[in-house]
C-alpha cells in the first residue's frame, strides 16, 4: 500500500484521496450564492470567510500536490512542467 506523509500525519492514497473529495465538495457547497456555511460531520456548523475559502483552497492545491507526488495521481508529479 503506497502513503503519504504529510507533517504530523502518515496517511494511505485511500485516505488522501478521501480527503481531498471532502475538501471539493465543501468548496462546491460554498461556491454557491449566499452559501457561508456549512456543517461538519459532528454536526456542527462550520462559518467560512474569504480568507478561510482561499486557506480551504490553498490546502486542497498542497493535498493534491502530495496526492499526485506520493500516489501517482498523475504522469508528472504537479501535472505540469516549470
Amino acid at each position: 500500500m503506497t502513503t503519504a506523509t504529510i507533517p504530523g500525519m502518515l496517511l494511505s492514497c485511500d485516505q488522501l484521496r478521501d480527503r481531498l473529495l471532502k475538501i471539493s465538495d465543501m468548496l462546491a457547497t460554498l461556491g454557491q450564492p449566499g452559501v457561508r456555511s456549512v456543517r461538519d460531520t459532528d454536526g456542527s456548523e462550520i462559518q467560512y470567510s474569504q480568507a478561510s475559502l482561499d486557506a480551504l483552497r490553498g490546502e486542497r492545491s498542497r493535498l493534491e500536490a502530495i496526492y499526485n507526488t506520493c500516489c501517482g495521481g498523475r504522469s508528472r508529479p504537479f501535472g505540469f512542467v516549470f
